[in-house]
């Protein structure tokens, strides 16, 4: 599918049906042609969005990307560079499921009021509960010096 950065329509450029999910060796092709057609025919591919599946990130690999790069030279222009995003909505869903599982996770913040009683990192541990007979999440911090 493409859809400008400036406009409210979408052109849905193809189709594949599959039986299970598509590998990353079978994407990176259909990413490749996709981005040619595009670009053939007068428009401006800027970045990849795509979930972060398992076969999602083995295509973003053969493109180059990793967690500290997460561009590569575009194809068309060496002047432009081919960003690859992960889809917001599913990154949510994640964390709405890791967190309704009951997990820990820790976050570590800067001490920028230079707190005397904490030493640099300050961890914040939040701990998530899904209750059983209301509808939300319950949340609670904690700061706990490292």
């Amino acid at each position: 599918m493409f859809q400008p950065f400036s406009r409210s329509w979408i052109q849905p450029i193809g189709c594949f049906l599959s039986r299970g999910a598509a590998t990353s060796d079978e994407l990176y092709p259909i990413i490749l042609e996709s981005i040619v057609l595009l670009e053939n025919s007068g428009l401006k591919v800027n970045a990849v969005v795509s979930d972060a599946a398992q076969w999602n990130r083995g295509m973003w690999a053969l493109f180059g990307i990793t967690e500290e790069k997460v561009h590569c030279e575009h194809l068309f222009d060496v002047n432009r560079k081919l960003w690859f995003i992960s889809d917001f909505p599913h990154l949510i869903k994640n964390l709405r499921n890791w967190m309704t599982k009951g997990r820990v996770f820790k976050v570590c913040i800067p001490n920028i009021f230079n707190l005397p009683n904490y030493s640099i990192p300050i961890h914040l541990d939040v701990h998530f509960f899904l209750c059983t007979y209301t509808v939300s999440i319950s949340t609670m911090y904690f700061l706990i010096s490292s």
